[in-house]
């Protein structure tokens, strides 16, 4: 938070380094018949998310593009620290040819890097969920294509509730996404009637975590679910921590658990994970982009993928609604782009720039792969107000 807020002081001092005039942007935003698209991502990570902004550039050309205008790709890797994705915030935000920025896929790394878009005059779309201080009040260029991470928790709850789960344990990571998480839980089950057993934070230490668990089991403590509040890789150790401390109900998590990387943890069959897409998905959008995915790359789609092809797809129809490739007129119209049915669902932004509804799938851990839950229905699921995360 220290460092978000140092930042802040420091563009606000001095942001002139940047490309930030807007009449410059206007000039030369497609000037030479191409909209710069920067792509941000961490070469760590899975090839899924450039395929999906790659597969959405190329349908998008087939439309005759965005205002006429071919799309190219400026890929760029953060490393997924934010000492890089520092220096490649800065770097793009001085270049006013770039039309749209699609990343960063950290959300540490997108806190920090969103308040350098925005006083630069850039438009940003992260990908991902975290916190919400990647939105903030008063921003009006930051949008983010997947529900936060109190969103998360919100949805989780009433899954829970509508699952008939009586008692749940809240395991979670001790930073700004996992207590996120864990409050709107436990906020939104008062509400439905869930017994919260317990909360345990993880604080880095493994051992630690495994003596309140065990702690618990000698209690018998009776649990239905556990609900982890994590992303990788803490998720993995308390995931592990938790079975071998003797815990063995089942387990269900968000996003930050929605990767491929998981099905190799230990002790996560019959997981349940919500979700934005699943490629058995049978919605017209979703299937249809699963099977051109397929039939492009030769495998499956991830979430990841879905919400690369999304982001971009959104950003198309916004600069044809508003008729001009300018960040405030882009901006303006996605606020106004409630209508927008992609791949993830209805796909719209509040003033904030948070997505305001989601349609959401639940996944399945089965032998080592996620399944589609045919016992939880899909839901149309508007994201949930809850107070802000406490430490």
């Amino acid at each position: 938070m220290m460092v978000s807020m140092m930042v802040l002081m420091s563009l606000a001092a001095s942001c002139g380094r940047f490309s930030s005039d807007e009449e410059l942007r206007a000039k030369k935003l497609g000037a030479d018949g191409k909209v710069k698209i920067a792509v941000v991502w961490d070469s760590d990570s899975k090839d899924g998310f450039l395929r999906g902004a790659e597969l959405a550039k190329d349908e998008i050309a087939t439309k005759g593009g965005v205002l006429g205008r071919t799309i190219q790709l400026d890929v760029q890797n953060d490393k997924g620290n934010t000492t890089t994705g520092k220096a490649v915030a800065q770097s793009i935000s001085e270049d006013a040819e770039v039309a749209l920025v699609l990343g960063h896929l950290d959300a540490q790394v997108a806190a920090l890097t969103s308040v350098m878009y925005e006083y630069a005059g850039a438009l940003m779309v992260f990908p991902g969920s975290g916190t919400r201080r990647i939105t903030r009040p008063g921003f009006s260029l930051v949008f983010r294509a997947l529900p936060s991470a109190e969103a998360f928790g919100g949805y989780l709850a009433d899954y829970a509730a509508a699952q008939r789960v009586g008692r749940v344990l809240v395991a979670y990571s001790n930073d700004d996404y996992g207590r996120a998480m864990a409050n709107s839980f436990e906020s939104r089950a008062e509400e439905t009637r869930i017994r919260i057993v317990d909360r345990l934070p993880f604080e880095g230490s493994a051992k630690a975590f495994e003596r309140s668990v065990r702690a618990l089991v000698e209690d018998k403590a009776q649990v239905d679910r556990i609900l982890v509040a994590a992303k990788m890789p803490e998720a993995r150790v308390l995931v592990e921590t938790l079975r071998a401390g003797g815990m063995e109900a089942p387990i269900m998590s968000g996003d930050g658990m929605d990767s491929s990387e998981v099905l190799s943890i230990p002790g996560l069959e019959g997981a349940t994970i919500a979700s934005v897409y699943h490629p058995a998905a049978q919605d017209a959008e979703a299937a249809g982009f699963t099977q051109r995915y397929r039939a492009k790359f030769g495998e499956d789609p991830d979430t990841c993928a879905a919400l690369a092809y999304d982001s971009l797809m959104v950003f198309a129809n916004a600069a044809q609604v508003a008729g001009a490739l300018t960040p405030k007129a882009i901006a303006l119209a996605l606020r106004s782009s409630a209508k927008f049915v992609g791949v993830t669902g209805p796909l719209g932004f509040d003033e904030r720039g948070d997505r305001i509804a989601v349609r959401l799938v639940f996944k399945k851990v089965k032998a080592g792969k996620f399944e589609l839950e045919a016992a939880a229905p899909k839901v149309d699921a508007e994201s949930p107000k809850p107070e802000p995360a406490t430490p």
